[in-house]
């Protein structure tokens, strides 16, 4: 395998990563701004605007992430790129005991939910779809539930992470430091309201 192949395998390996990383802050922060108690609710009550314009750029930016990764565009760098290199080169990798059928079939199963989310970005995102006049209309024809997107985003997690070990050994850690953070500023918001 030649050595220009391992760079451009190693870069793209390093941006999906880093994509799925930021697809993943979006959703954590976003779930966390769910109002889920009433604590929860009442601090975003009373800072409405703000909490509603910020759920729907975190939900956005998640799926304009998260359809980077999953874009099979020919020109694009997507998870089904580098399973295809790793598959017909499998000089790539140091364990050539990647399963790369079995990460293409856990894809797969996937397709309808990527199908969706594809949706909503080309009909919401990139530009208005004229028979989608609102966001209401557009949600009523296209679901995306978060129950699929937590399944998926592990999914690509253990996907990500076979390509990783496989490749050099590596085990990825898609956590970041300050995830929780959001809680917190709830939290902090509710006391000081209480204490006026």
């Amino acid at each position: 395998m030649g050595h220009k192949e391992q760079q451009k395998f190693r870069k793209w390996l390093i941006q999906i990563r880093e994509e799925f990383v930021w697809a993943t802050c979006y959703f954590k922060v976003w779930e966390q701004l769910w109002p889920s108690t009433e604590e929860i609710a009442n601090v975003e009550n009373r800072y409405i605007n703000f909490f509603q314009l910020t759920r729907q750029a975190l939900n956005d930016q998640f799926t304009l992430h998260l359809s980077k990764i999953l874009d099979r565009h020919k020109d694009s760098i997507n998870i089904f790129r580098i399973i295809n290199m790793a598959e017909k080169h499998p000089g790539l990798l140091e364990n050539t005991a990647l399963d790369t059928q079995e990460l293409t079939n856990k894809l797969n199963r996937n397709e309808e939910v990527f199908k969706r989310l594809k949706s909503l970005r080309d009909k919401k995102l990139v530009h208005v779809d004229e028979r989608f006049y609102t966001n209401d209309d557009l949600r009523k024809s296209i679901h995306v539930y978060v129950g699929e997107v937590r399944t998926l985003l592990n999914e690509l997690a253990e996907i990500l992470t076979n390509i990783s070990v496989a490749h050099n050994g590596t085990i990825p850690t898609f956590e970041t430091i300050g995830i929780d953070d959001t809680t917190e500023l709830l939290t902090t918001l509710s006391s000081m309201r209480d204490e006026k």
